[in-house]
């Protein structure tokens, strides 16, 4: 089994998961420095690739050989601009091009690591009658996303492998790299006065880095059955960024405020994310294991090394 962007978070945590399973690992990443980093104690192998150049990305897939492939090489969502659209455009499209020519003929599976974000701000379906939602993409980021999940589908069926999209909300956890909780995690245990929120209004449903990997084992038990689709995955709780912000600041135990920032919300904000779970329930028998608070205590005690008096209470609590 190949992780591409092995080296990234999701990746380095499916990495170990699909090892202690007994699956033999290619982790795939352009850094060779990252690779080396990459759970030493593991027997993986370490393939240093740049996928967006297609003669070496064909060379080191064929190489290796996979049966399946977890595509989660990415460049992350960022501050508009040109040169992060071209880099969107080589990382989140040509490289996935390249990717999918090299498994051409494999008849193996390809679970494509898409984002929650190529919904944009489309409207939801009623949540009687339907899972799915429009792609309406708002960002570079989620436009070269949703083309990247396109084109997957496109050359499934054209060149003999299979197809599964995991799409998740925010994913979090230890280890994760800098995003809103890992931001206000930071700024409350340095004794920050105030935070201030891009925007505040906006709705998020974390989804815990455990049950994202669960998720993605059991799309390997019905990869065939499951090709061609797309599959939404979320925490099961969906929250206010000011709301998620003020529950990780007294899990910190800080007095730090955290005030919305209405007026300088990004104008590609997606205002509501989360997740209607049913499909990922009906289709992988997958369910949410980690709520929210609980999550937001273990991402909290591995920044800190040792949770604050306020953060052992709400866990003793919790437990008995």
């Amino acid at each position: 089994m190949l992780i591409t962007g092995a080296a990234g978070f999701l990746g380095s945590h499916l990495a170990r998961a699909l090892t202690e399973r007994g699956a033999i690992v290619g982790a795939m990443s352009r850094s060779r420095s990252r690779l080396e980093a990459l759970h030493p104690e593991l027997a993986i192998d370490r393939i240093e690739c740049d996928l967006t150049q297609r003669d070496e990305a064909h060379a080191r897939i064929g190489e290796f050989a996979p049966e399946v492939i977890f595509h989660y090489a990415s460049e992350p969502d960022a501050e508009e601009s040109f040169d992060h659209t071209r880099r969107c455009i080589q990382t989140n499209l040509l490289a996935t091009v390249n990717v999918l020519e090299a498994f051409a003929g494999s008849g193996g599976l390809l679970v494509y690591g898409d984002s929650a974000k190529v919904y944009g701000n489309a409207p939801w379906p009623d949540p009687a009658s339907a899972f799915d939602r429009q792609m309406e993409p708002n960002s570079s980021y989620a436009v070269t996303k949703a083309a990247g999940w396109m084109m997957s589908r496109c050359h499934s069926a054209l060149h003999g492998f299979k197809t599964v999209s995991l799409r998740p909300t925010l994913i979090y956890g230890p280890g994760q790299p800098r995003n809103l909780i890992r931001y206000v995690i930071e700024r409350a245990c340095a004794g920050d006065e105030t935070i201030t929120l891009s925007g505040g209004d906006q709705t998020r449903d974390p989804l815990f880095i455990d049950d994202a990997i669960d998720a993605a084992v059991r799309v390997l038990e019905r990869g065939d059955a499951l090709s061609g689709q797309a599959i939404t995955i979320g925490g099961g709780q969906e929250m206010s960024v000011l709301e998620i912000a003020r529950l990780i600041v007294e899990l910190c135990g800080s007095s730090t405020a955290v005030r919305p920032g209405p007026d300088i919300a990004r104008p590609t904000e997606v205002w509501r994310i989360a997740s209607d779970n049913r499909k990922a329930e009906q289709s992988l028998q997958w369910f949410v294991n980690t709520p929210f608070r609980e999550g937001l205590a273990r991402t909290i005690r591995d920044h800190l090394g040792e949770c604050p008096a306020t953060l052992s209470s709400t866990t003793r609590r919790r437990t008995t």
